[in-house]
Order: structure tokens, then C-alpha cells, then sequence
């Protein structure tokens, strides 16, 4: 299996170009069962890397959304604090505009 840090990382995927196979040579049966076993080697390989890929952009995918929903929570908590603040900010104007006329009126 292979390490998914290693495929993920920022290089482009090694394309592997198909060999260039001799057409005027006949191959015999060991050899193309040896063939046969090489690719389907590589094929459970592939299939493998493939698989363990489309893991790891399923779990992205899955933080992404949590990390949304997180987002979108921390947007409400912001409003509700800076609405707090507001709130806050006009009941202390308020008093201190009774304060001072309290003051002066020698209260």
C-alpha cells in the first residue's frame, strides 16, 4: 500500500507510458503468463492507490463540512456577541447621560 502523504503531495502523478511491444516476436505462453501476472500485479497496486486516494478526499471532503458548520457557528456566536456589545455600549450611554444630569442637578 502506499502512503498517502507521498500522493498527495504537490507533484504531478507519475503516468506510466504503456512498452513498446515487438510485433515480429512471438512470445510463448510462459512468457505471456509472466506478463499477465506483472500487470495484474500493477493493476491491485493501482487499484489500491486509487482506493486509498479517494479515501483520503472523502475525509477532506467530510472536514471541509465541519468545518463549515463550525464556521457558521462562529458566525452566530459573532453576532450575538457584537449585538451583546451594542446592547451594552447604549445602557451604559444612557446611564451615564443620567449621571451627568443627575450631577448637575446637584443629585
Amino acid at each position: 500500500m502506499v502512503n498517502i502523504k507521498e500522493l498527495t503531495e504537490a507533484k504531478e502523478p507519475e503516468i506510466k507510458e504503456p512498452k513498446p511491444q515487438e510485433s515480429n516476436k512471438t512470445l510463448s505462453s510462459f512468457e505471456i503468463g509472466t506478463k499477465i501476472d506483472e500487470l495484474e500485479k500493477e493493476l491491485r497496486e493501482a487499484d489500491g492507490n486509487l482506493f486509498a486516494v479517494d479515501c483520503e478526499d472523502i475525509r477532506l471532503a467530510k472536514e471541509i463540512l465541519l468545518l463549515q458548520i463550525k464556521r457558521k457557528e462562529n458566525q452566530s456566536f459573532f453576532a450575538k456577541a457584537k449585538h451583546n456589545v451594542r446592547r451594552i455600549n447604549s445602557e451604559l450611554r444612557v446611564l451615564r447621560n443620567k449621571f451627568w444630569s443627575a450631577k448637575n442637578q446637584g443629585l
